[in-house]
């Protein structure tokens, strides 16, 4: 079973996905394009599919549906992006550290982030905050500016 909450981490993990808040009812779109709708019955609709009750899918299932239609509905700038990150390995990205580890080094790439001097700005605690990236690699973000 799927819970509207895991809806929403999944879709809020995707880039430029926004959420809007009407009521019961969640929508989740990229470019003013509806990537999925979370119904006040608790059912999931994605645009071009039939509805599924979250009752009916796990996580596993739900995620797939959700990154699908996030796919057919972001542009080919984040798309390309997130593909890059999907392929992303620690150590050959830019100067990004190797010993960050792959699911830190995808998580940076997933956000545009491949050398060191893209993280000018960004808080260790908004590195935190992104799955992937753990302590160790923002220590060693930190260490390696």
């Amino acid at each position: 079973m799927t819970t509207p909450a895991q809806i929403r981490k999944a879709a809020l993990a995707l880039p430029g996905v926004d959420e809007a808040v009407e009521g019961r009812q969640r929508t989740y779109s990229v470019a003013g394009a509806v990537v999925a709708v979370v119904t006040p019955d608790a059912d999931l609709r994605i645009p071009g599919r039939q509805d599924v009750a979250l009752a009916g899918i796990n996580g596993m299932e739900s995620n797939a549906l959700v990154r699908q239609a996030w796919y057919a509905a972001a542009p080919e700038s984040l798309t390309a992006r997130l593909r890059a990150a999907e392929e992303a390995v620690a150590g050959e990205v830019g100067d990004l550290p190797k010993s960050i580890g792959t699911p830190a080094t995808r998580a940076l790439v997933e956000r545009g982030i491949t050398c060191l001097a893209d993280l000018d700005g960004i808080t260790e605690e908004t590195l935190a905050s992104w799955h992937g990236v753990g302590p160790t690699a923002v220590r060693i973000l930190r260490e390696s500016r």
